[in-house]
This record gives C-alpha cells, sequence and structure tokens, in this order.
C-alpha cells in the first residue's frame, strides 16, 4: 500500500505543478519582440492572415496578430489537467488513508 500511497503524492506534485505552470502561462505576457504567425507560418508587416472559422471567413493584419494575447489556450489547458489531476490525486490520498 506504501507504493500506491506514493503514486498518489507523486500525482498530487504533479497536478500542483500543472495547476502552477497554467496560472504562470496565464499572467506571463507575451513575448514583444515574438514574430507572429498565421497557419503556423511565419508573418511579415503588410501580411493579412486569413482563417476560415465555422461563422465565416476572420481577416486579421500583422498588426492585430501580433497585438494579440498568446499562450491562452495552452494556460487553459494546464490548468484543467492540473485541477483533474490534483483532484484525482486527492481522491486517491483519501482512499489510501490508513
Amino acid at each position: 500500500m506504501k507504493t500506491l500511497r506514493e503514486f498518489v503524492w507523486f500525482g498530487l506534485a504533479l497536478g500542483v505543478l500543472g495547476i502552477g505552470m497554467g496560472i504562470y502561462f496565464l499572467i506571463a505576457p507575451a513575448d514583444p519582440n515574438a514574430t507572429p504567425t498565421c497557419n503556423h507560418r511565419p508573418m511579415s508587416p503588410g501580411d493579412l492572415c486569413i482563417v476560415q472559422r465555422t461563422t465565416g471567413t476572420v481577416t486579421e493584419s500583422y498588426d492585430d496578430m501580433k497585438n494579440k494575447p498568446g499562450g491562452r489556450g495552452r494556460a487553459a489547458v494546464l490548468l484543467l489537467v492540473g485541477v483533474v489531476i490534483t483532484g484525482g490525486a486527492s481522491y486517491g490520498l483519501y482512499r489510501t488513508r490508513p
């Protein structure tokens, strides 16, 4: 049972780490010197990014893409995964208590 308990503590630490990284990516400013991308391709000044969405076509300029906040999706995924892992590990810790 000790091995399972150690595994649960590892999961708890991993979940807390995920939450911490998610919060960091949520509040950390995007790199102001980063080149904006459109469909994973670097953009140059004067370029337009045309994206087809279910609601219609969206066209954004180089400046629009440069000023867009980045890392929000990654932060949301890390927060969600961190919360799920922490919750599962907390339940496992509760179940393996002496």
